[in-house]
């Protein structure tokens, strides 16, 4: 049990360590309405995001099936 206990927060570190990060993939994406959105994709296999050529983050609305533009809130 302690071997399970200590070995595994070192497993998940090398996992991060060598993570594959990728960036600006050209992705298509369809709105609800059947629209085509050209946008990119960035990141690594744990995180990724939407963007667009002006590199601001696009968010999928879960209700209504569409991407939207993110916006800042008061937290950043």
């Amino acid at each position: 049990m302690n071997l399970i206990k200590y070995s595994l927060p070192i497993f998940v570190s090398i996992s991060t360590l060598f993570a594959t990060w990728f960036n600006d993939i050209p992705r298509e994406i369809k709105q609800a309405n059947g629209e085509i959105i050209h946008c990119f994709i960035s990141g690594d296999q744990y995180s990724k995001r939407l963007h667009d050529e002006n590199n601001f983050t696009i968010i999928l609305n879960s209700i209504d099936g569409n991407y939207y533009y993110a916006n800042l809130d008061l937290n950043g």
